[in-house]
């Protein structure tokens, strides 16, 4: 069971901010772009710019997410200094260039320059992997958490290289195929790199949150071992040239998610906090949005909207739930932490704006809905309207971030 944090090793609060505040403009602006333009996540076709939405989605905005997370979630939950602060910023700066580089690329059909900002992502996943990695040799007790932390960084690594052989294979004959390669670094990002991570971030954030007590983190064990099973049985049978069943494949996944949103539940019913609040309520939605990616694309409905229910439903979703908690707690304890004792200091509760952060909450559901019938029926009109909302939510999850941020300048 976890929910037991050292705080005496956070890192900076700088480092871990710059990465979400980032992370929230490209989301913004990954809906300025279905705005302008709906129709590259609709049909059956992949185009320059269907790639650059994607990206906007998984390495601008949740990436980013993650990877300011485990800057502040790796010392923590393991209780270990990040080996070198100047090099996490260096890392953003790099990172950040490789991303806006790589979406610009895609969005303006320059391949040639798709393979340079990839190089440049690729050094800045290393620096990371490198630093995160350093830091886990001084580890003196393990928990599971850090070894679903490992794991995620080990696939985000792999998805980065593999991209990098991906490019190459469309000017070189490197011995695997294109489509082998797409689909090792979709498997390596989105199974292995994102639910990884969450995973990890469940077990120690869910509990400490719900205060919940007396659960068992079998399921989660399990489902984690099956999803190795997937990410690499798939690859190994496209290597050595051996048939794995897909009817195989997608019932490892199958369990494997089953087990997850099993594990959640089994937090939920042992939490001691009854009455969740909307952060809370928001984290429980966001896996209702996993179940249906899951069912749409097993059921092998549109894969945009399954990609769109997983990255945006599920990813986005859970991401400002847990923020709402996270970033407070951050200011409160970097602002307040030495006064506790000592004077009267505000509750976290009362560092946020709660009708905001209620609106915030039902324009993202609404505009989730929005954009998903768009997808359902194919037509651009609902796409706009719902993406044109998002802009709204995401806009009023910044006030609120604002208003949280306020409380530093009153030292």
């Amino acid at each position: 069971m976890s929910g037991d944090l050292s705080t005496e090793f956070a890192p900076p609060l700088d480092i871990v901010e710059r990465y979400f505040i980032a992370a929230a403009l490209m989301l913004a602006l990954l809906f300025v772009l279905l705005i302008s333009e709906p129709s590259i996540i609709l049909g059956g076709s992949v185009s320059f710019r269907t790639a650059a939405a994607t990206h906007f989605a998984t390495l601008g905005f949740i990436s980013m997410v993650m990877i300011g997370a485990l800057y502040q979630m790796t010392p923590v939950i393991l209780e270990v200094r990040i080996y070198s602060y100047p090099l996490a910023r260096l890392q953003f700066w790099i990172y950040l260039i490789g991303t806006i580089g790589i979406i610009a690329s895609f969005f303006f059909g320059n391949f040639k320059m798709v393979t340079v900002f990839v190089e440049i992502l690729t050094l800045a996943v290393i620096l990371f992997a490198v630093n995160i990695g350093i830091s886990l040799f001084r580890i003196k007790r393990w928990k599971i958490n850090g070894v679903f932390i490992v794991l995620g960084i080990i696939h985000f690594v792999l998805a980065a290289i593999t991209a990098n052989f991906l490019i190459a294979s469309l000017n070189h004959n490197i011995g695997i195929s294109f489509k082998d390669l797409l689909f090792f670094h979709i498997d390596f990002a989105a199974v292995g790199w994102l639910l990884f991570i969450i995973i990890g971030a469940l077990l120690e954030l869910f509990p400490m949150f719900l205060l919940s007590r007396g659960y068992n983190t079998i399921p989660s064990k399990i489902g984690a071992v099956l999803l190795l099973a997937v990410i690499w049985l798939p690859v190994a049978g496209k290597l050595l040239k051996i048939n794995i069943p897909v009817f195989f494949e997608i019932s490892l996944f199958i369990v494997s998610s089953v087990l997850i949103i099993y594990q959640v539940l089994m937090i939920y019913q042992k939490r001691m906090r009854r009455r969740l609040d909307i952060p809370l309520s928001a984290s429980r939605a966001a896996f209702l949005f996993f179940a249906a990616a899951i069912i749409t694309k097993v059921a092998g409905l549109s894969w945009q909207l399954a990609g769109f229910l997983f990255f945006i439903g599920f990813c986005g979703t859970l991401i400002f739930g847990q923020l709402y908690k996270i970033f407070p707690f951050l200011v409160w304890f970097h602002r307040y932490g030495s006064l506790i004792g000592k004077e009267k200091v505000p509750m976290l509760a009362d560092m946020l704006d709660s009708k905001i952060m209620r609106y915030q909450e039902v324009s993202w559901y609404i505009a989730i809905a929005l954009v998903s019938i768009g997808l359902i029926a194919q037509t651009t009109a609902p796409i706009i309207i719902g993406s044109t909302t998002a802009i709204f939510s995401i806009g009023a999850f910044a006030v609120n971030f604002k208003k949280v941020h306020r409380h530093l300048k009153t030292i």
